[in-house]
This record gives structure tokens, C-alpha cells and sequence, in this order.
């Protein structure tokens, strides 16, 4: 899904596939997903998260991370690798393969170049 266009992303504003909990009151979209349950994967529609601009997407999951005591460990990680591997140790995706895949796809674009940059 890494780099293809999406309909969660065009139709939805949203660019990290970020779901919609009860606590979500903006809009949502209805669309299948693939999640791991018991070691399985299954298909299952999910409400997910409609922006209303590409910033308040951007913004949101900043947030999430920033705002979220479980993830407050992986703000020590230098590289996109490692932060990759924090979130989903801290149990961010439900694909046991998550921080692979998403390690593959920053080493596939170099990525990996953006990691010596120092914070604004």
C-alpha cells in the first residue's frame, strides 16, 4: 500500500490509515482492511478517519504519538528504522511484519537519507 494511491488518502484526507475510535467526532469513511487477529489475517470494513485538509491529518498523528504515554519511548530512536521498530514493539498495527515492511519501503525511496537531519 506504501507509495500507491489511495482511496483513504484521496477520499479521506488521511495519510497514515489512522481508524476512527469512539472518541472520534469527525467524519468517516467505510472501507475494507486487512488485520491480524490470533496470528490470522482477516478482512473487515473499519470506519476511518476523514480530514478536512491534508495539515489536520498531519497534525492528528503527531498528536497521537506526542500525547500518548505508550509510545513515549520511541521518541529516543535517531533514525526512521528505529522509530519504526519502537512504535511497533510499543503495539502500533496489528501486521506482526509492520516495522519490516515499513523499514523496506524507506530503504526502497532512501528515506534513510533524511535520518542525519536535525529537528527544526
Amino acid at each position: 500500500m506504501w507509495g500507491l494511491p489511495s482511496k483513504l488518502a484521496s477520499r479521506g484526507r488521511n495519510l497514515f490509515g489512522v481508524k476512527a475510535d469512539r472518541a472520534w467526532k469527525g467524519e468517516t469513511l467505510d472501507m475494507l482492511t486487512t488485520e491480524v487477529v490470533r496470528g490470522k489475517s482477516i478482512k473487515v470494513v473499519a470506519k476511518w478517519r476523514v480530514y478536512p485538509t491534508w495539515d489536520a491529518c498531519i497534525l492528528d498523528r503527531a498528536k497521537f504519538f506526542r500525547d500518548n504515554p505508550r509510545y513515549s519511548k520511541c521518541w529516543a530512536e535517531k533514525t526512521g528504522a528505529g522509530w519504526a521498530r519502537a512504535v511497533h514493539a510499543a503495539g502500533y498495527a496489528t501486521d506482526p511484519a509492520y516495522s519490516d515492511k515499513l523499514i523496506a519501503t524507506m530503504n526502497a525511496r532512501n528515506l534513510t537519507r533524511f535520518d542525519t537531519l536535525e529537528a527544526a
